[in-house]
């Protein structure tokens, strides 16, 4: 069944790219020159993972349904993990949209943080039931 597979390659690089993305934004709060195009990018790639992210969300949903006999469809923690995901990826995203005010900011700072934080349970318990 290597199409069972296809999943999980597309969910580790969703991981990376989330990682990327965070990262050029934790990054840009600690520098002073370069901040400028490190938000710029931050600002391209990020809405691209999160966009990633939901694909891979609905191909995970799809791929249990039609080539996973073996599991039951929403009942694993990698789903609930992933469905948190996409939920506190949405929100920061719509937080994004008006970065005017402080409190928005660190908003918008800690729903990236837990994003990641949850990105890394995601792998983990995604292990556990990759064919």
């Amino acid at each position: 069944m290597p199409l069972s597979y296809l999943h999980p390659i597309v969910g580790a690089a969703t991981v990376a790219l989330l990682f990327y993305a965070g990262s050029l934004g934790l990054r840009s709060r600690n520098v002073r020159r370069g901040k400028a195009e490190l938000l710029q990018r931050h600002r391209r790639i990020a809405p691209v993972a999160f966009g990633f992210n939901l694909v891979s969300w609905i191909f995970g949903l799809l791929s249990v349904w039609t080539l996973r006999p073996d599991l039951e469809l929403a009942a694993s923690m990698h789903l609930r993990i992933g469905s948190a995901l996409v939920l506190v990826l949405g929100a920061a995203y719509a937080c994004s949209r008006s970065m005017s005010s402080l409190n928005r900011r660190n908003i918008h700072v800690a729903l990236g943080s837990v994003g990641l934080l949850l990105a890394v349970a995601q792998v983990f318990f995604g292990l556990q039931i990759t064919p």
